[in-house]
């Protein structure tokens, strides 16, 4: 996937008007991921993205332990966009940026991501159909290597 269509796939799965809003959104989701996640799970994400946005993934030291409300919280802390005051909204760009990312990968990466967060993390899901990306039992392999 092309950065162009990465970003555009985000506008379409949010109120976001601009790819600069939508860049920003993916920005935050992204650091933020790499936080959670070991280093090497954030360069093997990123290495199967477009470098505009794989680069976002090896920005931060990661495999740091925290939620998802802390998750959220790092979101609505990184976005630029002024109009973004609100949890449901860091929430709501955060999944779409998520879902979008989980699109371009391959399901054996998506698979090792998957398996560094933990169950609170679930929500993170509600842009995709997980069963579809990760097959039956999904639920049950969230926080297997973490």
């Amino acid at each position: 996937m092309e950065y162009q269509a990465f970003i555009r796939a985000v506008e379409e799965r949010t109120d976001l008007s601009t790819a600069d809003e939508a860049d920003d959104a993916v920005g935050a989701t992204l650091v933020t991921l790499s936080e959670r996640i070991p280093d090497q799970e954030a360069q093997d994400l990123a290495s199967q993205l477009p470098t505009e946005v794989g680069s976002y993934l090896t920005i931060a030291d990661g495999s740091t332990s925290f939620g998802f409300d802390e998750f959220v919280a790092r979101v609505l802390e990184r976005e630029t966009v002024t109009e973004i005051d609100e949890r449901d909204a860091a929430v709501e760009h955060a999944q779409a940026v998520i879902a979008v990312l989980l699109d371009a990968v391959t399901s054996r990466e998506s698979d090792d991501v998957l398996s560094y967060l933990t169950r609170d993390y679930e929500r993170l899901f509600e842009g995709v159909d997980p069963e579809e990306v990760w097959g039956p039992g999904w639920r049950e392999r969230l926080g297997e290597a973490g």
